[in-house]
């Protein structure tokens, strides 16, 4: 009873918060800064939604965050529906190396133009074929409404025929002032997704594959178009780590 009455409250209450950070939102996504130690990160992420960040990184570091995919991937067994195992919050179980996350949690400041960035969370997957299959993130979509900044971390070599991770370039801040203030109101994952026929064209023309090498990492800003991609043959490991912009929201 107490879920039902709230579920009717729920966007009540959240309309005012809603217009409110909807409006902050749209102020803050316009605000980049591109002088500071990642300006050309930024730069590329403003322009493409996502850059490359392996050479920031030493060969110590991509040591140590190989060590958390040697300790996990041993645990799982590859084979049977649905194609996938999804891991949430790894970190607290595995601490993340300091001198990475610290880089990260660098680049998320200069990016969202800020002293403070709030780290959410971590997500270990590792996919694998099955006729079933039907991986979280399929079809083309974005995480939010404003800033929002990833990084994914590849494990193992990505081809065409492990699923790979698809972003549609110069896509970011897709979803429209209206539809974010929607968005953030009524938290309707479906709104949230796209059908192809409402991307524009020139938009698809600009799909990029993550097709790369092990220990890959690239940081992207998934208010752009992506999807994720299904898997026809091996298997693929993956890290995320996300950063948000949560100044003057409750």
């Amino acid at each position: 009873m107490k879920n039902f009455v709230w579920k009717g409250l729920r966007p009540i209450f959240r309309f005012p918060y809603s217009i409110v950070t909807t409006l902050i939102r749209t102020i803050k996504m316009k605000r980049v800064n591109t002088s500071g130690k990642y300006s050309n990160e930024i730069k590329k992420i403003c322009e493409l939604g996502f850059s490359q960040f392996n050479h920031h990184l030493t060969s110590e570091d991509l040591t140590e965050i190989k060590k958390i995919d040697d300790v996990i991937k041993e645990k799982v067994q590859v084979n049977g529906a649905p194609g996938f195992k999804r891991f949430h919050n790894i970190h607290d179980k595995h601490p993340l190396p300091k001198t990475f996350f610290n880089k990260c949690n660098e680049l998320a400041k200069e990016y969202f133009n800020t002293s403070n960035s709030t780290f959410e969370a971590t997500q270990y997957q590792i996919s694998w074929h099955h006729p079933k299959n039907n991986p979280p993130g399929l079809g083309y979509h974005v995480d939010d409404y404003g800033k929002i900044l990833k990084f994914f971390i590849f494990f193992n070599e990505v081809t065409d025929k492990n699923g790979p991770f698809r972003i549609l370039e110069s896509s970011r801040n897709f979803m429209k002032m209206i539809h974010g203030f929607m968005w953030i109101w009524l938290t309707n994952l479906k709104r949230t997704y796209y059908e192809i026929d409402n991307i524009p064209s020139s938009l698809l023309k600009n799909e990029r594959k993550f097709l790369c090498s092990p220990m890959s990492i690239y940081a992207v800003d998934t208010s752009s178009l992506h999807s994720a991609s299904q898997v026809i043959e091996g298997e693929r490991r993956i890290l995320v780590l996300t950063f948000r912009d949560t100044r003057f929201e409750i």
